[in-house]
């Protein structure tokens, strides 16, 4: 992938209307400034590159690119989150926008169930049932019979069977796509006027960001599993390109989640039991 600064394209889906997410790679861009309602990006080479904040659904850069002040201000007053990674693809941090109107009501369930001392309980047996239905639905058809379905000896498992058949070991591949995976978590919470609050809370808070990304790891098992040939990781660019292909199963499993966990949350009666 020659381009450092790109629109990722939806496969199959031509809609130019269609919010997409925007890489950035410190390698290939100068300073990325914006102008009027479009970031501009000053290439290394060639021609500055354009790209509307209407259509962009979230931003993930690489390395130490140069945002300078004015397009940090405009990127956050457009709803969107910036992930951002060091040279090698680690997870460096995120910044978060207050630009969406906060969901008062989920903001004050958290509230009040954490006002309880239960809400980290609760989230934690959430996380517990989900993973294992996730198990269950998407890695456990691909491995045949196995007395224990704790989440190691699933790893093992599938980690054996893909390095076998492709010669990779996936779940060092899994590790290196958490960043991209809580990309997408965070546009999902956007996108839902989740608080930042509980999105990098520190200590006291719950993180309802890391809470789904460490789920995500599950479809991404499945997708290793039914991998016909292994891919080409050989890059930070050729990884952004394997996940892009899987972006629309994976957004959907987000989605998914994070409805699921709101709908429990409000489900949950304080001092009932967990």
């Amino acid at each position: 992938m020659s381009r450092q600064a790109h629109i990722s394209p939806s496969p199959g889906t031509p809609a130019p209307a269609l919010r997409k997410p925007l890489y950035l790679d410190a390698g290939g861009i100068r300073e990325v400034r914006v102008e009027g309602p479009a970031l501009r990006c000053r290439m290394a080479q060639g021609p500055d590159r354009h790209f509307p904040l209407a259509r962009v659904s979230r931003i993930l850069a690489r390395g130490p690119v140069n945002i300078r002040g004015d397009a940090m201000l405009g990127i956050l007053q457009a709803g969107l989150t910036i992930t951002w990674l060091t040279p090698d693809g680690t997870l460096t941090g995120y910044a978060l926008t207050a630009a969406p109107r906060p969901d008062a009501l989920l903001d004050q369930r958290l509230e009040d169930l954490a006002a309880t001392g239960e809400l980290a309980d609760i989230l934690e047996n959430w996380r517990l049932s989900r993973m294992r239905r996730l198990i269950m639905e998407e890695v456990a058809p691909h491995l045949g019979w196995m007395k224990d379905l704790r989440a190691r000896g699933i790893r093992g498992r599938a980690g054996g069977i893909i390095r076998r058949r492709l010669g990779i070991r996936w779940e060092k591949e899994i590790r290196a796509f958490r960043p991209l995976s809580l990309s997408l978590v965070l546009e999902e919470w956007r996108r839902m006027g989740t608080s930042p609050l509980w999105l990098d809370p520190g200590p006291e808070r719950a993180d309802l960001a890391a809470l789904l990304a460490g789920l995500l790891e599950w479809p991404m098992w499945r997708i290793g599993l039914e991998l016909p040939a292994a891919p080409d990781l050989s890059s930070w660019q050729a990884r952004v390109r394997f996940f892009e292909e899987h972006r629309p199963a994976m957004q959907r499993h987000t989605r998914k989640l994070a409805d699921d966990l709101v709908r429990h949350l409000y489900s949950v009666v304080p001092g009932a039991g967990i």
